[in-house]
């Protein structure tokens, strides 16, 4: 591994980032491996332009990389799914089994879904595919240092209540775990009258609920939803009795059915009582309205369109529901 001083002195990226002083980037470590050249010097240079973090090491070479990943200890590994020597999956695996606990971003050309998806199943956070796009590049690694974030925020919460003195401070550890199991019974209680229950992206909107009740902007703060769906699949992989999907297309697809289950049942109890105080409560609050009389003409045989859902209103909407002072 060549040293960050002859790494800045490159031609490639001479004058860009002085050496001593004047830069205050992330404090998160990169390491890059990727058997092409030119990828790698864009992806150093992106990181460092973009004030993203600080790229500690690069590689060629899956096998070779190995070592200098588990010596450096990178936060995260953006690795070349096909490379000569050994694929990024191999390499991924190699490095867990050696007790590396970062976060791996996977680069491809290959656009094989089942490819993707067993890159998923390993546990990277995101893919990029190739040729590479800046915006995307930008875009993915700020999703995935946000993830991390969270994952250490949950992190010291359960540390916290795990040291909690067993005669003095207990009472307190006892008082935020009957908080959040208060939460999550209250999710629960509203999935139901949701008609969600049974729906698997039930238990995804209960996590989501009990994590935004540590952290009251997660969800009303503007957030992309698509930054929720990893936080999610952050969140499973910590708990490895879960054996739901992880991958976070898969969790946004379990929550828009969920959605949808939700308004197909507003729309029928709209057709059997219009008063219905659960149809007066959730049916503009969840959804625009006029899809939930577009739902209710179709439920007559008046309309054959299918309705559209703005998952992100659902998401939020239920969230502020739970976050209503009780009266």
């Amino acid at each position: 591994m060549w040293p960050v001083e002859e790494r800045y002195n490159s031609p490639f990226l001479r004058g860009m980032v002085p050496l001593k002083g004047g830069l205050h980037v992330s404090s998160c470590k990169f390491y890059v491996v990727d058997d092409d050249p030119a990828v790698r010097r864009m992806l150093e240079r992106i990181i460092v332009d973009r004030e993203l973090g600080n790229v500690v090491g690069i590689s060629g070479d899956g096998v070779k990389a190995e070592a200098e990943i588990m010596d450096t200890s990178p936060d995260i590994v953006i690795v070349d799914l096909l490379m000569p020597r050994q694929d990024g999956l191999q390499t991924i695996r190699n490095l867990k089994r050696s007790g590396y606990h970062g976060a791996f971003i996977m680069l491809s050309q290959v656009s094989d879904k089942k490819m993707v998806e067993k890159a998923y199943q390993e546990g990277i956070e995101f893919y990029i595919s190739k040729p590479l796009n800046l915006v995307e590049v930008v875009s993915v690694v700020r999703k995935v240092l946000s993830a991390i974030k969270v994952r250490s925020t949950l992190h010291s919460i359960h540390s916290t209540i795990a040291s909690l003195d067993p005669c003095g401070e207990r009472v307190i550890g006892c008082t935020l775990r009957d908080r959040l199991e208060e939460r999550r019974r209250q999710a629960k209680h509203l999935c139901g009258e949701l008609g969600i229950l049974g729906e698997a992206g039930s238990e995804d909107l209960v996590v989501l609920a009990v994590l935004s009740c540590n952290e009251p902007g997660l969800v009303t703060s503007g957030l992309d939803p698509r930054q929720l769906y990893v936080r999610l699949a952050d969140y499973y992989r910590q708990q490895t009795y879960l054996s739901r999907s992880v991958n976070p297309k898969a969790i946004e697809q379990r929550l828009r059915r969920a959605a949808l289950t939700s308004l197909r049942q507003l729309a029928s109890i709209g057709l059997e009582d219009y008063g219905d105080p659960r149809f007066e409560r959730f049916s503009s609050v969840f959804f625009d309205f006029s899809e939930v009389r577009a739902e209710m003409a179709r439920l007559q045989g008046k309309a054959a369109r299918l309705p559209r859902i703005s998952l992100r209103k659902f998401i939020e909407a239920f969230i502020l529901e739970l976050d209503k002072p009780s009266t």
